[in-house]
């Protein structure tokens, strides 16, 4: 399990040291109302994204090994390219009387994030570890120098950072169509009952991400109409920080999860699927725990380094890492409903918790500010969470490692106390320097104590 964790690492860990970097950038030279703008651009076009392509990329892992076995996966791969084509063609030209040029640029955005996630799906399902990685790295890479070169050039806005967040997409998607029709993976051998069944199984995940994703970005949009552009840029840059630390564990391991588990479900059965996934979690919690200990210790510090425009957004990059845990736990106890084709079910408690996430951030957001937000968020994926469970247990069990939640907590609670002992005693005038070297004793610490552990057989983790 570990050693397939571990293959996806580059298409993680260096996209992320690439994105603090730049959001390091957009901390030091871009002011929060761009940001804010910025990020409402980039939300909206997720959601658009979610709405019409999505229900293809989802659809991939599921479908392509069926077409594998018979050597019919360009089959596949075809199909789906040209619908998506289709559907950015036929969409663009229908919105274009009601939304005019912004119908073109928020089309082409979507597409290129569409297509992105159409070779990313492809790449990864097809076990092009090698490639996957350096598509994944490619993009943020570019990113950033495309930031760079205009930080030079010109004030960095919200325009620029579309045009750099989007222009490597697109690149990349490019050079993926000509590779993939030259090796004649791409073609005209369409599939309709294929797309037929692509509808049926992923159109309530499109529909689920789509309730997902307002479900965790709504309160942007709310914040925006009641305290302005600056404040979601404040809240936004804030939930960046905790996204690039917990969200990017989770994909991690859900990379290595999913695939396994669908094979894991076909070929082995039920409870062969159920055991694993409680592994994954086991190792989710182990990985997402102490990083919300760390940030809770160090982020001040590190806000008054590297990014001081939103330094007053601290307490809220404290608290938001524990919305992010629930809603990454809430990725893998999706996955019983998925695999089990009990999407419909998933989306019901996806749209109640929506309703109420929405009404609790119209409630809370004028009252508390962008605290309202991050309680909201925290309280709807809780009950999420213990819904889906409940529903759950009728055609697949969702085990909770509850044991080892218990210990990783008292472990990290233990080692923050000599982080911060140490931290007292050994403090020097550098700041940097003090940082740096207590997230190293906290992770030397917590890895050595965690290995320790493992070999005993303490923990179930395997």
């Amino acid at each position: 399990m570990f050693k397939l964790i571990l293959s996806y690492l580059p298409s993680i860990i260096i996209p992320t040291i690439i994105t603090i970097v730049t959001t390091i950038v957009y901390g030091n030279y871009m002011n929060p109302t761009y940001y804010g703008d910025y990020n409402l651009f980039i939300n909206t076009v997720s959601i658009i994204n979610l709405l019409i392509f999505s229900f293809i990329t989802s659809s991939i892992v599921r479908f392509y090994n069926r077409y594998k076995v018979n050597n019919n996966q360009s089959e596949l791969i075809s199909t789906y390219f040209f619908v998506t084509l289709g559907i950015f063609l036929i969409v663009t030209i229908l919105a274009y009387p009601f939304l005019k040029e912004q119908s073109f640029y928020l089309g082409i955005c979507t597409a290129c994030l569409a297509f992105f996630n159409l070779f990313s799906n492809l790449l990864r399902v097809s076990e092009s570890v090698k490639w996957f990685n350096c598509i994944k790295i490619m993009v943020p890479l570019c990113t950033l120098l495309i930031i760079l070169m205009f930080i030079f050039l010109d004030e960095l806005n919200t325009v620029v950072s579309i045009y750099a967040m989007y222009l490597p997409m697109a690149a990349v998607s490019l050079i993926l169509t000509i590779t993939f029709v030259l090796s004649k993976q791409i073609n005209f051998s369409l599939n309709f009952s294929l797309l037929k069944q692509t509808l049926y199984y992923g159109y309530p995940l499109a529909l689920s991400g789509l309730l997902n994703q307002l479900l965790s970005s709504s309160d942007r949009y709310i914040i925006k109409y009641f305290l302005g552009s600056k404040e979601v840029g404040l809240y936004s840059f804030s939930y960046r920080i905790g996204e690039l630390a917990m969200i990017n564990i989770m994909m991690i391991v859900m990379m290595a999860l999913y695939p396994q588990l669908v094979k894991t479900f076909e070929l082995k059965g039920k409870e062969k699927a159920e055991y694993l996934l409680s592994k994954y979690l086991g190792v989710h919690f182990l990985t997402s725990i102490p990083v919300i200990f760390i940030i809770f210790i160090f982020i001040d510090k590190v806000m008054e380094i590297f990014f001081p425009v939103y330094s007053e957004g601290a307490l809220i990059t404290k608290l938001i890492p524990i919305g992010i845990l629930f809603f990454t736990t809430s990725a893998y106890t999706s996955k019983a409903f998925e695999l089990t084709n009990n999407n419909q079910k998933m989306l019901g408690i996806l749209f109640l918790c929506g309703v109420i996430n929405f009404l609790l951030n119209i409630l809370l957001i004028p009252k508390m500010g962008v605290y309202g937000a991050v309680t909201s968020t925290i309280v709807c994926y809780v009950i999420y969470i213990l819904i889906s469970i409940k529903v759950s247990k009728k055609f697949f069990n969702i085990r909770i490692p509850y044991k080892d939640i218990s210990y990783i907590l008292i472990l990290n609670i233990f080692i923050s106390i000599i982080v911060i002992l140490l931290m007292s005693i050994l403090s020097t005038s550098l700041e940097i320097l003090n940082v740096l070297c207590g997230v190293s004793v906290y992770l030397l610490l917590y890895t050595a104590i965690i290995y320790f552990l493992i070999k005993k057989k303490l923990f179930t983790i395997k």
